[in-house]
């Protein structure tokens, strides 16, 4: 007994039926098929399948974008259509906001750029890489390695080359010597092969810049030398011409007031120590005292190299203070900004911060001068040999910024 299938429906087909009959019922119209009538062995009868079609199996192919499961179908069933993963259907308006993107437009992102010497190959974090082309005699561009030596020349189609003779040239000078008017010395001429003329001044002459030329036009022809005159001479440069005749008071001191001139008081303050000087106390005449001359140190500390992009992080650098002092202002800068947010910056002392409100240098400045909130100083004394850390707390989150130093001025009493 063989077992089809095909249009849903299963036919048993009975090859022989018992003594020799050939198992089929009689009757049946064109197109039916025999099928089991029950259970019982050789019960058939012809009957008339559902559906009169040719089709046995059913599938769906779908573009790029979409996913189809449940197929082909052979009998019956569903064929599920679906987004590949990465794809989504989009609205109208979606549709029109996308109709009115540029071809080719990206998201504005921060582009970094490497180069690779060896390979010439400039690469981009947001773009296509390029590898950069070498100068031919069509073509700019980067000029090829040398091969290193003396003797080789760069050609216009973009080779190097020894010019023909070697390293010697194909012209006909022999000698090369020069002179110059007077005021000059000349020296190394003339040169038969190579070598270096030398031009210098001579003795007694010099050369002058175009404020010393414009300062000498404005000098009158004839005009001498400045000479300190002198109240008792009776001629020569440092005679005094015209002087007034003075009263017996130009013989005297100053004094003390500014109605009195004492003879003797020269108008100092007694008391002091060596080394003071006189210093106003106030705006009123005559009124100064002896004070002690205090001296200002200026630290600038370097924090970082010139190119590698500041990171995060306590002790940056350390160092000792080599005398006591006053910590009178703080100062920050940059040699690449930061971008995206301020750099902020600590100072301690022993561990200690020297700041209550700390060191900054906003967005996309170079200095901390610019800062929208200055520095202020809660710890001014600073004791000898005290240990200092610069410490980093904030970068730019964009651009970290490079090449920090920081300041510190400092008064020595």
């Amino acid at each position: 007994m063989t077992t089809a299938s095909g249009n849903n429906a299963v036919i048993e087909i009975v090859t022989k039926g018992p003594k020799g009959d050939s198992g089929f019922p009689a009757g049946g119209i064109t197109g039916q098929v025999l099928a089991k009538a029950s259970n019982d062995d050789y019960d058939g009868e012809w009957i008339t399948v559902g559906g009169t079609g040719t089709v046995t199996s059913v599938d769906l192919d779908a573009p790029t974008g979409f996913a189809v499961a449940g197929g082909p179908i052979t009998t019956a069933g569903t064929i599920t259509l679906s987004y590949a993963s990465g794809y989504q259907g989009f609205t109208t308006a979606e549709a029109s906001k996308l109709a009115g993107i540029e071809a080719g437009a990206q998201v504005n992102v921060a582009t970094n750029l490497a180069y690779e010497v060896a390979t010439r190959l400039l690469s981009s974090s947001t773009g296509t890489d390029v590898t950069l082309p070498l100068f031919t005699s069509t073509l700019a561009g980067l000029t090829p390695a040398s091969g290193g030596g003396t003797t080789n020349f760069l050609r216009a189609d973009g080779t190097w080359a020894e010019p023909p003779g070697g390293s010697g040239g194909s012209g006909t000078v022999t000698s090369v010597g020069f002179t110059a008017p007077t005021g000059f010395s000349v020296s190394g001429s003339p040169i038969t092969t190579s070598g270096t003329i030398t031009l210098s001044y001579a003795a007694g002459y010099q050369g002058y810049t175009s404020t010393e030329a414009s300062k000498l036009a404005g000098i009158a022809a004839g005009a001498e030398v400045n000479v300190n005159a002198d109240w008792n001479a009776a001629s020569g440069d440092a005679q005094i011409l015209n002087k007034p005749t003075l009263g017996t008071a130009a013989a005297l001191d100053v004094g003390t007031t500014s109605s009195t001139v004492a003879t003797g008081d020269r108008g100092l303050p007694t008391g002091g120590t060596t080394g003071q000087v006189l210093q106003k106390t106030s705006g009123t005449d005559y009124d100064a005292d002896w004070e002690t001359l205090t001296t200002a140190d200026i630290y600038v500390i370097a924090c970082s190299d010139e190119t590698t992009a500041l990171t995060t992080g306590t002790g940056k650098v350390t160092f000792r203070m080599p005398s006591a002092g006053t910590l009178t202002a703080v100062k920050a800068t940059v040699t690449t900004a930061p971008v995206g947010s301020a750099l902020i910056v600590d100072i301690n002392e022993a561990g200690t911060t020297l700041l209550s409100t700390k060191l900054s240098i906003d967005d996309g400045e170079k200095t901390s001068s610019t800062a929208a909130t200055p520095p202020v100083i809660s710890d001014s004394a600073l004791a000898d040999d005290a240990e200092i850390t610069i410490d980093i707390d904030q970068v730019g989150s964009g651009t970290a910024g490079a090449g920090l130093k920081v300041t510190l001025y400092v008064t020595r009493g």
